[in-house]
Protein backbone atom coordinates (compact mmCIF):
# COMPACT_ATOMS: atom_id res chain seq x y z
CA UNK A 1 0.00 0.00 0.00
CA UNK A 2 1.31 3.44 -0.95
CA UNK A 3 2.17 5.77 1.92
CA UNK A 4 2.78 9.46 1.39
CA UNK A 5 6.22 10.23 2.84
CA UNK A 6 6.33 12.81 5.59
CA UNK A 7 7.40 16.21 4.38
CA UNK A 8 6.32 15.50 0.80
CA UNK A 9 2.76 16.58 1.48
CA UNK A 10 3.70 20.17 2.28
CA UNK A 11 4.81 21.27 -1.21
CA UNK A 12 2.64 22.64 -3.96
CA UNK A 13 2.85 21.79 -7.65
CA UNK A 14 5.54 24.43 -8.24
CA UNK A 15 7.73 22.79 -5.59
CA UNK A 16 7.37 25.63 -3.08
CA UNK A 17 6.58 24.55 0.48
CA UNK A 18 3.30 25.61 2.01
CA UNK A 19 3.94 27.73 5.13
CA UNK A 20 1.86 25.45 7.34
CA UNK A 21 4.09 26.22 10.30
CA UNK A 22 3.42 29.95 9.90
CA UNK A 23 -0.33 29.37 9.65
CA UNK A 24 -0.39 27.24 12.77
CA UNK A 25 1.79 29.62 14.78
CA UNK A 26 -0.51 32.49 13.81
CA UNK A 27 -3.49 30.41 14.94
CA UNK A 28 -1.92 29.75 18.36
CA UNK A 29 -0.94 33.41 18.78
CA UNK A 30 -4.53 34.47 18.10
CA UNK A 31 -5.85 31.93 20.60
CA UNK A 32 -3.54 33.33 23.27
CA UNK A 33 -4.55 36.88 22.43
CA UNK A 34 -8.18 35.87 23.00
CA UNK A 35 -7.20 34.12 26.25
CA UNK A 36 -8.30 30.76 24.85
CA UNK A 37 -6.32 28.06 26.63
CA UNK A 38 -5.17 25.12 24.54
CA UNK A 39 -2.75 22.19 24.51
CA UNK A 40 -1.26 20.51 21.42
CA UNK A 41 -1.51 16.74 21.78
CA UNK A 42 0.48 15.80 18.69
CA UNK A 43 2.11 17.19 15.57
CA UNK A 44 4.01 20.00 17.31
CA UNK A 45 7.51 18.48 17.22
CA UNK A 46 8.89 20.60 14.34
CA UNK A 47 7.17 23.86 15.22
CA UNK A 48 7.71 26.77 14.97
CA UNK A 49 10.26 26.27 12.16
CA UNK A 50 8.73 23.40 10.18
CA UNK A 51 5.60 21.24 10.12
CA UNK A 52 6.30 17.75 8.81
CA UNK A 53 3.36 15.85 10.30
CA UNK A 54 0.22 14.55 8.59
CA UNK A 55 -2.05 16.40 11.02
CA UNK A 56 -2.13 18.27 14.30
CA UNK A 57 -4.20 17.46 17.41
CA UNK A 58 -5.30 20.25 19.75
CA UNK A 59 -7.36 20.11 22.93
CA UNK A 60 -9.47 23.08 24.07
CA UNK A 61 -12.25 23.30 26.60
CA UNK A 62 -15.79 22.70 25.41
CA UNK A 63 -16.67 26.35 26.00
CA UNK A 64 -13.89 27.46 23.64
CA UNK A 65 -14.40 25.00 20.77
CA UNK A 66 -16.53 27.39 18.69
CA UNK A 67 -14.09 30.27 19.21
CA UNK A 68 -11.15 28.07 18.24
CA UNK A 69 -13.04 26.88 15.16
CA UNK A 70 -13.77 30.43 14.02
CA UNK A 71 -10.15 31.50 14.51
CA UNK A 72 -8.95 28.41 12.67
CA UNK A 73 -11.12 29.07 9.62
CA UNK A 74 -10.20 32.75 9.61
CA UNK A 75 -6.45 32.06 9.62
CA UNK A 76 -6.57 29.44 6.87
CA UNK A 77 -8.84 31.59 4.75
CA UNK A 78 -6.29 34.41 4.97
CA UNK A 79 -3.54 32.01 3.88
CA UNK A 80 -5.28 30.76 0.76
CA UNK A 81 -7.32 27.75 1.81
CA UNK A 82 -10.24 27.57 -0.60
CA UNK A 83 -12.44 24.87 0.98
CA UNK A 84 -12.85 22.93 4.18
CA UNK A 85 -14.80 19.95 5.48
CA UNK A 86 -15.83 19.27 9.05
CA UNK A 87 -16.38 15.78 10.45
CA UNK A 88 -18.03 15.60 13.87
CA UNK A 89 -17.33 12.90 16.40
CA UNK A 90 -18.14 12.63 20.09
CA UNK A 91 -15.82 15.14 21.73
CA UNK A 92 -13.88 15.93 18.55
CA UNK A 93 -14.09 18.13 15.48
CA UNK A 94 -11.94 17.11 12.51
CA UNK A 95 -11.21 19.82 9.95
CA UNK A 96 -9.70 19.33 6.50
CA UNK A 97 -8.51 22.53 4.85
CA UNK A 98 -7.93 22.37 1.09
CA UNK A 99 -5.59 24.65 -0.85
CA UNK A 100 -6.13 25.52 -4.50
CA UNK A 101 -3.62 25.85 -7.30
CA UNK A 102 -3.95 28.54 -9.97
CA UNK A 103 -6.13 26.24 -12.09
CA UNK A 104 -8.58 25.85 -9.16
CA UNK A 105 -7.47 22.23 -8.61
CA UNK A 106 -7.09 21.21 -4.96
CA UNK A 107 -3.45 20.32 -4.64
CA UNK A 108 -2.85 20.16 -0.88
CA UNK A 109 -4.66 19.77 2.42
CA UNK A 110 -4.11 20.06 6.15
CA UNK A 111 -5.93 18.11 8.84
CA UNK A 112 -6.64 19.69 12.23
CA UNK A 113 -8.37 17.88 15.11
CA UNK A 114 -9.98 19.89 17.92
CA UNK A 115 -10.59 17.76 21.03
CA UNK A 116 -12.84 18.70 23.94
CA UNK A 117 -11.28 15.99 26.13
CA UNK A 118 -9.09 12.95 25.72
CA UNK A 119 -11.93 10.46 25.24
CA UNK A 120 -13.11 7.64 23.04
CA UNK A 121 -16.67 6.45 22.44
CA UNK A 122 -18.12 8.03 25.54
CA UNK A 123 -15.22 7.20 27.88
CA UNK A 124 -13.43 10.31 29.16
CA UNK A 125 -9.89 9.38 30.16
CA UNK A 126 -8.59 12.92 30.76
CA UNK A 127 -10.59 16.15 30.76
CA UNK A 128 -9.46 19.21 28.83
CA UNK A 129 -8.99 21.06 32.11
CA UNK A 130 -6.62 18.38 33.46
CA UNK A 131 -4.53 18.37 30.31
CA UNK A 132 -4.37 22.16 29.92
CA UNK A 133 -3.67 22.90 33.61
CA UNK A 134 -0.72 20.47 33.63
CA UNK A 135 0.63 21.50 30.21
CA UNK A 136 4.21 22.71 29.76
CA UNK A 137 5.77 25.21 27.36
CA UNK A 138 7.66 24.00 24.30
CA UNK A 139 8.95 26.57 21.78
CA UNK A 140 6.31 29.04 23.00
CA UNK A 141 3.58 26.43 22.63
CA UNK A 142 1.54 24.50 25.18
CA UNK A 143 2.07 20.72 25.08
CA UNK A 144 1.03 17.94 27.52
CA UNK A 145 3.18 17.02 30.48
CA UNK A 146 5.34 13.92 30.17
CA UNK A 147 2.99 12.12 32.57
CA UNK A 148 -0.10 12.87 30.49
CA UNK A 149 1.73 12.09 27.24
CA UNK A 150 2.71 8.66 28.61
CA UNK A 151 -0.76 7.94 29.96
CA UNK A 152 -2.47 8.85 26.67
CA UNK A 153 0.06 6.67 24.84
CA UNK A 154 -0.81 3.72 27.10
CA UNK A 155 -4.55 4.13 26.54
CA UNK A 156 -4.11 4.47 22.76
CA UNK A 157 -1.92 1.36 22.76
CA UNK A 158 -4.63 -0.63 24.50
CA UNK A 159 -7.44 0.68 22.28
CA UNK A 160 -5.57 0.19 18.99
CA UNK A 161 -3.31 -2.76 19.82
CA UNK A 162 -1.02 -4.52 17.38
CA UNK A 163 1.66 -2.38 15.77
CA UNK A 164 0.37 0.72 17.57
CA UNK A 165 2.38 -0.32 20.64
CA UNK A 166 5.63 0.27 18.75
CA UNK A 167 4.63 3.92 18.33
CA UNK A 168 3.30 4.55 21.83
CA UNK A 169 5.52 2.45 24.11
CA UNK A 170 8.49 4.90 24.20
CA UNK A 171 6.22 7.71 25.46
CA UNK A 172 4.65 5.39 28.00
CA UNK A 173 8.05 4.26 29.33
CA UNK A 174 9.22 7.85 29.61
CA UNK A 175 6.13 8.77 31.63
CA UNK A 176 6.71 5.81 33.98
CA UNK A 177 10.38 6.72 34.39
CA UNK A 178 9.66 10.34 35.35
CA UNK A 179 6.61 9.76 37.55
CA UNK A 180 5.78 6.11 38.24
CA UNK A 181 3.44 6.89 41.13
CA UNK A 182 1.46 9.41 39.09
CA UNK A 183 1.25 6.99 36.17
CA UNK A 184 -0.10 4.22 38.42
CA UNK A 185 -2.77 6.56 39.76
CA UNK A 186 -3.90 7.52 36.25
CA UNK A 187 -3.92 3.91 35.06
CA UNK A 188 -6.05 2.88 38.03
CA UNK A 189 -8.68 5.35 36.87
CA UNK A 190 -9.01 3.29 33.68
CA UNK A 191 -8.06 -0.29 34.67
CA UNK A 192 -8.38 -2.45 37.77
CA UNK A 193 -5.38 -2.81 40.06
CA UNK A 194 -4.43 -6.31 38.89
CA UNK A 195 -4.44 -5.21 35.25
CA UNK A 196 -2.30 -2.15 36.07
CA UNK A 197 0.26 -4.41 37.78
CA UNK A 198 0.32 -6.67 34.71
CA UNK A 199 0.82 -3.71 32.35
CA UNK A 200 3.68 -2.20 34.36
CA UNK A 201 5.37 -5.56 34.86
CA UNK A 202 5.27 -6.52 31.20
CA UNK A 203 6.36 -3.07 30.07
CA UNK A 204 9.37 -3.24 32.40
CA UNK A 205 10.26 -6.70 31.07
CA UNK A 206 9.72 -5.53 27.48
CA UNK A 207 7.03 -8.18 26.95
CA UNK A 208 4.72 -6.07 24.82
CA UNK A 209 3.36 -9.04 22.88
CA UNK A 210 2.10 -10.54 26.15
CA UNK A 211 -0.37 -7.65 26.56
CA UNK A 212 -2.22 -8.40 23.31
CA UNK A 213 -4.06 -11.56 24.53
CA UNK A 214 -5.71 -9.62 27.38
CA UNK A 215 -6.34 -6.42 25.42
CA UNK A 216 -10.05 -7.08 24.83
CA UNK A 217 -10.54 -7.61 28.56
CA UNK A 218 -8.67 -4.37 29.25
CA UNK A 219 -10.99 -2.49 26.89
CA UNK A 220 -13.96 -3.96 28.77
CA UNK A 221 -12.44 -2.65 32.01
CA UNK A 222 -12.31 0.88 30.59
CA UNK A 223 -16.12 0.83 30.30
CA UNK A 224 -16.60 -0.53 33.81
CA UNK A 225 -14.15 1.91 35.40
CA UNK A 226 -15.67 4.83 33.49
CA UNK A 227 -19.08 3.93 34.89
CA UNK A 228 -17.81 3.40 38.43
CA UNK A 229 -15.86 6.65 38.28
CA UNK A 230 -18.90 8.69 37.33
CA UNK A 231 -22.18 6.71 37.15
CA UNK A 232 -24.10 9.81 36.02
CA UNK A 233 -21.80 11.37 33.44
CA UNK A 234 -20.76 8.09 31.79
CA UNK A 235 -24.30 7.03 30.71
CA UNK A 236 -24.90 10.56 29.42
CA UNK A 237 -21.66 10.43 27.43
CA UNK A 238 -22.61 7.04 25.99
CA UNK A 239 -26.08 8.30 25.03
CA UNK A 240 -24.46 11.33 23.37
CA UNK A 241 -22.09 9.06 21.45
CA UNK A 242 -24.95 6.79 20.35
CA UNK A 243 -27.04 9.80 19.34
CA UNK A 244 -24.25 11.22 17.16
CA UNK A 245 -23.73 7.81 15.56
CA UNK A 246 -27.44 7.46 14.81
CA UNK A 247 -27.51 10.94 13.28
CA UNK A 248 -24.78 9.89 10.87
CA UNK A 249 -26.74 6.75 10.02
CA UNK A 250 -29.86 8.72 9.10
CA UNK A 251 -27.94 11.63 7.59
CA UNK A 252 -24.62 10.15 6.43
CA UNK A 253 -21.84 12.12 4.76
CA UNK A 254 -22.42 12.07 1.00
CA UNK A 255 -19.03 10.66 0.11
CA UNK A 256 -20.15 8.64 -2.92
CA UNK A 257 -18.68 8.82 -6.42
CA UNK A 258 -20.23 7.12 -9.44
CA UNK A 259 -17.55 6.42 -12.05
CA UNK A 260 -18.98 5.86 -15.52
CA UNK A 261 -17.77 5.26 -19.07
CA UNK A 262 -17.41 2.48 -21.68
CA UNK A 263 -15.10 -0.47 -21.08
CA UNK A 264 -11.53 0.50 -21.93
CA UNK A 265 -11.85 4.16 -20.99
CA UNK A 266 -9.55 3.70 -17.98
CA UNK A 267 -11.80 3.42 -14.91
CA UNK A 268 -9.75 0.73 -13.14
CA UNK A 269 -6.50 2.65 -13.61
CA UNK A 270 -8.14 5.83 -12.35
CA UNK A 271 -9.42 4.09 -9.22
CA UNK A 272 -5.91 2.90 -8.30
CA UNK A 273 -4.54 6.44 -8.57
CA UNK A 274 -7.52 7.91 -6.72
CA UNK A 275 -6.66 5.74 -3.73
CA UNK A 276 -3.22 7.35 -3.54
CA UNK A 277 -4.51 10.91 -3.89
CA UNK A 278 -7.26 10.38 -1.31
CA UNK A 279 -4.74 8.99 1.17
CA UNK A 280 -2.66 12.11 0.62
CA UNK A 281 -5.58 14.54 0.92
CA UNK A 282 -7.15 12.82 3.95
CA UNK A 283 -3.76 12.51 5.66
CA UNK A 284 -4.00 8.81 6.40
CA UNK A 285 -1.70 5.84 5.95
CA UNK A 286 -4.61 3.49 5.27
CA UNK A 287 -6.93 3.35 2.29
CA UNK A 288 -10.06 5.39 3.03
CA UNK A 289 -11.84 4.32 -0.16
CA UNK A 290 -14.20 1.42 -0.78
CA UNK A 291 -15.08 0.36 -4.33
CA UNK A 292 -18.19 -1.49 -5.52
CA UNK A 293 -18.44 -2.77 -9.08
CA UNK A 294 -21.83 -2.28 -10.83
CA UNK A 295 -23.81 -3.06 -7.66
CA UNK A 296 -23.09 -3.45 -3.91
CA UNK A 297 -23.32 -7.24 -4.28
CA UNK A 298 -25.22 -7.96 -1.08
CA UNK A 299 -26.20 -11.34 -2.53
CA UNK A 300 -25.08 -13.35 -5.60
CA UNK A 301 -26.96 -12.85 -8.85
CA UNK A 302 -29.10 -15.58 -10.36
CA UNK A 303 -26.49 -15.92 -13.12
CA UNK A 304 -23.81 -16.67 -10.52
CA UNK A 305 -26.06 -19.21 -8.82
CA UNK A 306 -26.84 -20.89 -12.13
CA UNK A 307 -23.14 -21.01 -13.02
CA UNK A 308 -22.48 -22.77 -9.72
CA UNK A 309 -25.21 -25.26 -10.53
CA UNK A 310 -23.68 -25.82 -13.96
CA UNK A 311 -20.29 -26.59 -12.46
CA UNK A 312 -21.80 -29.00 -9.97
CA UNK A 313 -24.02 -30.79 -12.50
CA UNK A 314 -21.55 -30.66 -15.37
CA UNK A 315 -24.19 -29.54 -17.88
CA UNK A 316 -26.17 -26.45 -18.89
CA UNK A 317 -29.62 -26.30 -17.40
CA UNK A 318 -32.78 -25.25 -19.23
CA UNK A 319 -33.29 -22.61 -16.57
CA UNK A 320 -29.91 -21.05 -17.37
CA UNK A 321 -30.73 -20.87 -21.06
CA UNK A 322 -34.08 -19.22 -20.28
CA UNK A 323 -32.40 -16.75 -17.94
CA UNK A 324 -30.01 -15.64 -20.67
CA UNK A 325 -32.92 -14.76 -22.94
CA UNK A 326 -33.80 -11.03 -22.75
CA UNK A 327 -37.56 -11.60 -22.83
CA UNK A 328 -39.85 -9.07 -21.16
CA UNK A 329 -40.53 -11.25 -18.11
CA UNK A 330 -36.88 -12.22 -17.62
CA UNK A 331 -35.82 -8.62 -18.22
CA UNK A 332 -38.17 -7.38 -15.50
CA UNK A 333 -36.89 -10.03 -13.07
CA UNK A 334 -33.32 -8.99 -13.85
CA UNK A 335 -34.19 -5.34 -13.30
CA UNK A 336 -35.93 -6.15 -10.03
CA UNK A 337 -32.88 -8.09 -8.83
CA UNK A 338 -30.68 -5.07 -9.54
CA UNK A 339 -33.12 -2.78 -7.73
CA UNK A 340 -33.24 -4.98 -4.62
CA UNK A 341 -29.44 -5.22 -4.56
CA UNK A 342 -29.05 -1.44 -4.87
CA UNK A 343 -31.57 -0.73 -2.10
CA UNK A 344 -30.54 -3.44 0.35
CA UNK A 345 -26.87 -3.13 -0.54
CA UNK A 346 -26.89 0.57 0.27
CA UNK A 347 -28.14 -0.15 3.79
CA UNK A 348 -25.97 -3.21 4.44
CA UNK A 349 -22.73 -2.31 2.65
CA UNK A 350 -22.56 1.33 1.51
CA UNK A 351 -24.04 3.09 4.54
CA UNK A 352 -21.63 1.55 7.10
CA UNK A 353 -18.71 2.86 5.02
CA UNK A 354 -20.21 6.37 4.86
CA UNK A 355 -20.81 6.45 8.61
CA UNK A 356 -17.05 5.87 9.02
CA UNK A 357 -16.41 8.85 6.70
CA UNK A 358 -14.97 6.56 4.05
CA UNK A 359 -15.25 7.43 0.36
CA UNK A 360 -17.37 4.98 -1.66
CA UNK A 361 -16.59 4.67 -5.37
CA UNK A 362 -19.29 3.04 -7.50
CA UNK A 363 -17.49 1.60 -10.51
CA UNK A 364 -20.55 1.70 -12.78
CA UNK A 365 -23.99 2.21 -11.24
CA UNK A 366 -27.62 1.96 -12.29
CA UNK A 367 -26.98 4.71 -14.84
CA UNK A 368 -25.12 2.14 -16.93
CA UNK A 369 -28.22 -0.05 -17.07
CA UNK A 370 -30.21 2.91 -18.39
CA UNK A 371 -27.57 3.77 -20.98
CA UNK A 372 -26.75 0.24 -22.20
CA UNK A 373 -29.56 -2.13 -21.07
CA UNK A 374 -28.68 -4.84 -23.61
CA UNK A 375 -25.30 -5.25 -21.94
CA UNK A 376 -27.23 -6.53 -18.91
CA UNK A 377 -29.70 -8.53 -21.07
CA UNK A 378 -32.58 -6.19 -20.26
CA UNK A 379 -35.11 -5.23 -22.90
CA UNK A 380 -37.62 -2.86 -21.29
CA UNK A 381 -38.85 0.70 -21.92
CA UNK A 382 -36.36 3.25 -20.61
CA UNK A 383 -39.17 5.16 -18.88
CA UNK A 384 -40.10 2.09 -16.82
CA UNK A 385 -36.50 1.57 -15.69
CA UNK A 386 -36.17 5.22 -14.67
CA UNK A 387 -39.33 5.02 -12.57
CA UNK A 388 -38.04 1.95 -10.74
CA UNK A 389 -34.61 3.50 -10.18
CA UNK A 390 -36.00 6.80 -8.83
CA UNK A 391 -35.90 5.42 -5.27
CA UNK A 392 -32.25 4.35 -5.42
CA UNK A 393 -29.84 6.59 -3.44
CA UNK A 394 -28.02 9.02 -5.71
CA UNK A 395 -24.24 9.49 -5.60
CA UNK A 396 -22.82 12.82 -4.50
CA UNK A 397 -20.99 13.28 -7.79
CA UNK A 398 -21.03 11.52 -11.16
CA UNK A 399 -17.72 11.24 -13.00
CA UNK A 400 -17.89 10.42 -16.72
CA UNK A 401 -14.68 9.52 -18.53
CA UNK A 402 -14.52 10.49 -22.18
CA UNK A 403 -12.03 9.50 -24.89
CA UNK A 404 -12.00 9.17 -28.70
CA UNK A 405 -13.74 5.95 -29.82
CA UNK A 406 -10.65 4.75 -31.67
CA UNK A 407 -8.54 4.91 -28.51
CA UNK A 408 -11.13 2.98 -26.49
CA UNK A 409 -11.37 0.41 -29.29
CA UNK A 410 -7.58 -0.07 -29.24
CA UNK A 411 -7.61 -0.62 -25.47
CA UNK A 412 -10.55 -3.02 -25.44
CA UNK A 413 -11.98 -4.16 -28.75
CA UNK A 414 -15.19 -5.71 -27.43
CA UNK A 415 -17.34 -3.09 -29.19
CA UNK A 416 -16.85 -1.45 -32.58
CA UNK A 417 -16.14 2.27 -32.83
CA UNK A 418 -19.69 3.10 -33.94
CA UNK A 419 -21.20 1.48 -30.83
CA UNK A 420 -18.62 3.16 -28.61
CA UNK A 421 -19.45 6.53 -30.17
CA UNK A 422 -23.17 6.01 -29.41
CA UNK A 423 -22.41 5.13 -25.79
CA UNK A 424 -20.14 8.16 -25.37
CA UNK A 425 -22.93 10.43 -26.62
CA UNK A 426 -25.35 8.93 -24.11
CA UNK A 427 -22.89 9.41 -21.26
CA UNK A 428 -22.27 13.02 -22.31
CA UNK A 429 -26.01 13.72 -22.41
CA UNK A 430 -26.26 12.79 -18.73
CA UNK A 431 -25.15 16.33 -17.97
CA UNK A 432 -28.51 17.58 -19.26
CA UNK A 433 -30.48 15.17 -17.08
CA UNK A 434 -28.66 14.83 -13.75
CA UNK A 435 -26.95 17.18 -11.31
CA UNK A 436 -23.26 17.13 -10.44
CA UNK A 437 -22.15 15.35 -13.62
CA UNK A 438 -18.50 16.05 -14.45
CA UNK A 439 -16.93 14.91 -17.71
CA UNK A 440 -13.16 14.42 -17.80
CA UNK A 441 -10.94 13.52 -20.77
CA UNK A 442 -9.47 10.07 -20.16
CA UNK A 443 -6.60 10.96 -22.49
CA UNK A 444 -4.82 12.83 -19.67
CA UNK A 445 -2.21 10.98 -17.61
CA UNK A 446 -3.61 8.87 -14.75
CA UNK A 447 -1.96 11.17 -12.19
CA UNK A 448 -3.45 14.33 -13.68
CA UNK A 449 -6.85 12.73 -14.14
CA UNK A 450 -7.04 11.35 -10.60
CA UNK A 451 -5.97 14.69 -9.12
CA UNK A 452 -8.71 16.47 -11.09
CA UNK A 453 -11.36 13.91 -10.15
CA UNK A 454 -10.46 13.91 -6.44
CA UNK A 455 -10.42 17.70 -6.49
CA UNK A 456 -13.90 17.85 -8.04
CA UNK A 457 -15.20 15.39 -5.46
CA UNK A 458 -13.70 17.28 -2.50
CA UNK A 459 -15.18 20.54 -3.74
CA UNK A 460 -18.63 18.94 -3.88
CA UNK A 461 -18.38 17.71 -0.31
CA UNK A 462 -16.63 20.76 1.16
CA UNK A 463 -17.64 24.27 2.19
CA UNK A 464 -16.11 27.28 0.49
CA UNK A 465 -14.11 29.56 2.78
CA UNK A 466 -14.89 33.21 2.30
Amino acid sequence: MYTCPKGMNSKNIMGKPYPFHEMLMEFFRKLESLNVKYCILGGYEGLPDIFDSNDIDIVVSKNNVLTASDVLKSVFCDHGSGYYTLNRYKGRLTYYFYFLAEDEIIEESLKVDLFENFEFRGRVFLTAGEIINCSVRFNNLNIPSTLHTGFMAAVKGVLKGGEAWNKYIPRFRKGIYENREGMEQLLRRVFFGKTVDIILSRINNREIEAIEPIRKHMIYETYVKSFLGNPIRFPLNMLSYIWMTMRKVFNPPKYTIALLGPDGVGKSTLIRHMEIHLMNMLKTETNEMKTFHIRPGVFPTITELLNRKKRSNGKTSVLKEAWQSPSVIISFIRLLCFWVDYMLGYIVKVLPELVKYRVVVLDRYFYDILIDPLRYKIRLPNRLMKILFMSIPRPRIIIVLDAPPEIIFQRKGELNEAKISVLLDKYSNMKNEYDNVHIFPATNSPEELSLAVVSAFLKCTATRLS
